[in-house]
């Protein structure tokens, strides 16, 4: 590094919204480090280009069926105006301090909640335990939501299986 901050001296690399923009690396590594890409493009664009808007969404249960298939999708269509964040692998709704640090400093417009236990023999072999995690993770994750003056829209995404066999 150590050139001066003009044009010339700036390195092109493509970011995860798939465009190439302008920046030092170490800028745009920094800015957007999980947090999508908004709010480091602003930072570094040149003056002469427009900012776009970029719905950001937060996540939860990436790491799953759905969620992996999802982000898979959301790549594959080169979205531009998308940024998905995830949370840590190691998020935990069960845990209202694990949910406040997830969610420190992050900047999203909307949130995707697909993080449950989902297997039915564990559902059935620790019933309070998926509950604790389903129904009182959501509510912890709602309730950090709230004291953040979140005003977006939360899609919760559950299971055909909640509603047991149908005749």
């Amino acid at each position: 590094s150590g050139g001066t901050d003009g044009p010339a001296q700036d390195l092109r690399h493509a970011c995860s919204r798939r465009h190439q923009c302008a920046g030092r690396r170490s800028e745009h590594a920094a800015a957007v480090a999980g947090r999508g890409c908004l709010t480091a493009h602003a930072r570094h664009a040149p003056p002469f280009l427009p900012v776009v808007y970029v719905m950001r969404i937060v996540v939860t249960g990436h790491t799953g069926f759905v969620g992996k298939n999802l982000l898979a999708h959301i790549a594959m269509q080169g979205a531009a105006d998308v940024a998905c964040v995830t949370l840590p692998d190691s998020f935990d709704l069960c845990s209202e301090t694990a949910i406040d640090e997830a969610l420190e400093g992050l900047e999203f417009d909307h949130v995707l909640h697909l993080a449950a236990q989902s297997h039915v023999p564990t559902s059935v072999a620790d019933p309070v335990g998926t509950f604790d995690t389903n129904v009182m993770g959501t509510v912890r994750l709602l309730r950090a939501l709230q004291k953040r003056a979140f005003a977006g829209r939360f899609l919760y995404v559950s299971s055909g299986d909640v509603y047991g066999i149908v005749d």
